[in-house]
């Protein structure tokens, strides 16, 4: 039989401090890419979480291991079906590109008042910039990995980041957004998948 071996956040110190500490004020927390760091936010109770991920087997797992903790916390467990995935979730092929912007849409379907969103997964850019038009101002973005991959500073356009973790970028949603051009950015990155 094997052990019971609890998801971890698969991020280093300083990025998991921050989290767990936005975690412990959040009230409805929406992250793109679960796992470990979903698990943490049940562990301390976020009254409402939903995470979606590429990977319908790891949906499930992440499932296995929060089953145990959705007396405490109200959780959707999303999966996108974005075709078939390799590594990290990542699309095998554009056979199913047409259905990638749900990866970064569907949640909102389920997330109310959010007022903490990671950014962890796939579609980092679009996710970025959906959120950013969803979000009231004050709501809090982690971006793991944001510091160490340019690619992703095109988005500073719109808003740039408040603090930094190690890697991670904290971004407040501001009270007046340029809503315009934020739809812009989106249409331009519908299918950026990194």
């Amino acid at each position: 039989m094997t052990p019971y071996v609890a998801l971890l956040p698969h991020m280093p110190q300083a990025e998991c401090e921050a989290l767990t500490a936005a975690l412990t004020k959040a009230r409805s927390y929406l992250e793109y890419g679960m796992g470990g760091s979903t698990v943490l936010a049940a562990q301390l109770g976020v009254p409402r979480i939903v995470s979606i991920d590429s990977s319908e087997e790891w949906v499930a797992k992440v499932g296995k291991q929060i089953a145990p903790l959705q007396s405490t916390s109200q959780i959707e467990l999303l999966h996108a079906p974005i075709g078939k995935t390799m590594e990290w979730g990542f699309p095998e092929n554009t056979h199913m590109q047409s259905q990638w912007p749900d990866y970064y849409s569907q949640p909102w379907r389920f997330a109310l008042e959010v007022d903490l969103v990671l950014i962890d997964g796939r579609f980092r850019v679009p996710c970025f910039l959906y959120s950013l038009l969803q979000l009231k101002p004050g709501a809090i973005i982690l971006w793991d990995d944001y510091l160490e991959r340019s690619e992703y500073h095109t988005i500073e356009q719109h808003l740039v980041p408040e603090a930094s973790f190690g890697k991670m970028a904290k971004f407040i949603v501001p009270s007046h957004k340029k809503t315009d051009k934020i739809l812009n950015a989106l249409f331009q990155h519908l299918y950026a998948v990194a």
